[in-house]
């Protein structure tokens, strides 16, 4: 943006109520500048970050971009109502970490006890994240999350409207997943904690809607409601076309939604309203047959693809 100097704006000041007049042009014309970059402008590595972090990390504030003037918060889904945005990912820039650690917004691997997948694997094609698992890898996931892998930088969150707008390759061995854990996973593995699945599905039953929870103690899934954790879409729907897939974590419920439709609804366990776990989220495409990782049977296919358009979580 040029500068404006007083001299080329509005000419030397001659008096106190010039000075003061030009002083609040000058305001007017910051704050129309300000509107202006937070409707149309810039982005940095750290947009949309309202987090939950070690202090060891920096701290990060709720970015202008993602609040209208005033303080009015952007427009939520009807679901979200009261809600404001508190993270927001479109992939431009990706911001994801080299090598799992550091500061970052993405890091691989997703799951901070696997190795990473190929890095030319995740990769940005017109501002929308793709995720591919190639038959050969080392590992049987391509995912990343926004928790580093040794949990000193991550955001992280509880209760709210989690939201992602992706598609994904319907063939047999594929396996999508949006799903969160909490950090307290990285830095104090072993207890109990929950897993919020947003969403899974699986290549030989593509048109099947997945959402579970998890109560997990000592590494045993102690709970869950695996029998009745599967939504049969309409037959019209097409999931290697995008979609919305969602959930609204609230006090001892949970709803899980489609293109803003709702599912279903569920009481959770009493271990998703411990307010001390937070939850980072985790996007994944898995390659596993038959709900296990890296089981190839029946799998004809040599890549396996996910694409992420956006990310947005409200609380």
């Amino acid at each position: 943006m040029t500068s404006l100097s007083r001299g080329s704006f509005m000419g030397k000041p001659s008096s106190n109520a010039n000075r003061f007049l030009i002083a609040n042009v000058r305001r007017f014309l910051v704050g129309v500048g300000i509107v202006v970059m937070t409707m149309f402008g810039t982005k940095s590595p750290t947009l949309g970050q309202v987090i939950d972090t070690k202090a060891s990390a920096p701290a990060i504030s709720t970015p202008l971009a993602l609040t209208m003037s005033r303080g009015a918060c952007v427009a939520p889904p009807p679901q979200a109502a009261g809600y404001c945005l508190k993270f927001s990912a479109d992939f431009n820039p990706l911001n994801l970490s080299p090598n799992g650690l550091g500061s970052f917004t993405w890091y691989n691997p997703g799951m901070w006890w696997e190795s990473p997948a190929p890095y030319n694997n995740i990769f940005v094609r017109d501002s929308t994240l793709n995720l591919v698992w190639r038959r050969g890898q080392s590992t049987a996931d391509t995912s990343v999350s926004t928790a580093a892998q040794d949990g000193s930088y991550y955001q992280a969150w509880h209760y709210g409207y989690f939201e992602v707008r992706m598609r994904w390759d319907p063939v047999v061995g594929a396996w999508p997943a949006i799903w969160m854990i909490p950090i307290q996973d990285i830095t104090n593995p072993g207890g109990e904690e929950g897993e919020l699945d947003i969403f899974e599905g699986q290549g030989s039953t593509p048109d099947v809607f997945y959402g579970t929870i998890h109560d997990w103690v000592g590494n045993q899934d102690v709970a869950n409601n695996n029998c009745c954790n599967a939504y049969q879409l309409p037959g019209t729907v097409h999931l290697s076309q995008f979609h919305t897939y969602g959930v609204l974590w609230t006090p001892g419920h949970l709803t899980w939604y489609f293109d803003n439709q709702p599912l279903n609804t569920v009481a959770t366990y009493a271990i998703f309203d411990d307010l001390k776990q937070k939850y980072y989220l985790i996007l994944g495409s898995q390659e596993g047959a038959n709900w296990t990782s890296g089981d190839t049977s029946g799998v004809s296919a040599s890549s396996i693809w996910m694409q992420v358009d956006w990310v947005h979580v409200w609380q």
